[in-house]
């Protein structure tokens, strides 16, 4: 990653994510994309630039965690750092979506539904780099906020939708996410969502 700038886009996602990957390799905020224009200040070539939180079809490196294949003829970035790809489409199979908004069909509530930011983390066993000065471990307010993003716990809590409860246990073990159960045992929904509402954490950022 060093030497590599970085594509932001416009949510705390990404911005979270790019702050880790400045701290742990140095890159640098090159690119803004709003998802209607491509704001920059010069150009870089191709294969110094990273898209984060950004899933795009060309083979261009990204990381992101959006679904890429609905459909089984849909291209796929062999660049992309992203589980969904690894998870599903790499064992031959796709994220089918029937058109209508909140009705999925098929594998959709088995997709990793958290957020780029702890897949880098979790990629780059970068949580101890968290911890505040005399601390061994992050502190619960630490946790909440990196819970936050695309509301990564909200799979917790829908016991009643197996396959999604499912996913979240499978993806939590896989990316060793275990250190947060201590505060979805003692949270409930709620009291999340609220925290992410005070802190603004869902809100579009530099838009």
């Amino acid at each position: 990653m060093e030497n590599k700038v970085l594509i932001l886009t416009n949510d705390l996602d990404s911005y979270f994510s790019c702050l880790v990957l400045r701290y742990l390799f140095g890159c640098e905020i090159a690119y803004f994309y709003d998802f209607s224009t491509l704001y920059y200040n010069r150009k870089h070539e191709r294969n110094n630039i990273v898209g984060v939180d950004l899933a795009i079809e060309e083979c261009f490196q990204t990381f992101c965690n959006h679904i890429v294949k609905i459909h089984k003829d849909d291209k796929v970035n062999p660049l992309s750092i992203n589980i969904n790809i690894a998870e599903n489409i790499h064992r031959g199979k796709f994220i089918r979506y029937n058109g209508k908004f909140n009705e999925f069909d098929g594998n959709y509530l088995s997709k990793y539904a958290g957020s780029t930011l702890l897949m880098i983390l979790s990629l780059y066993d970068a949580f101890k780099e968290l911890h505040l000065a005399g601390h061994t471990e992050l502190t619960e307010t630490q946790k909440k906020i990196l819970m936050s993003p695309d509301s990564y716990f909200l799979g917790y809590y829908l016991p009643s939708h197996w396959e999604s409860h499912i996913a979240f246990r499978k993806f939590q073990q896989l990316l060793g996410l275990e250190m947060f159960n201590d505060v979805l045992r003692t949270h409930t929904k709620q009291q999340l969502t609220s925290f992410q509402m005070m802190y603004k954490i869902l809100c579009k950022a530099f838009c």
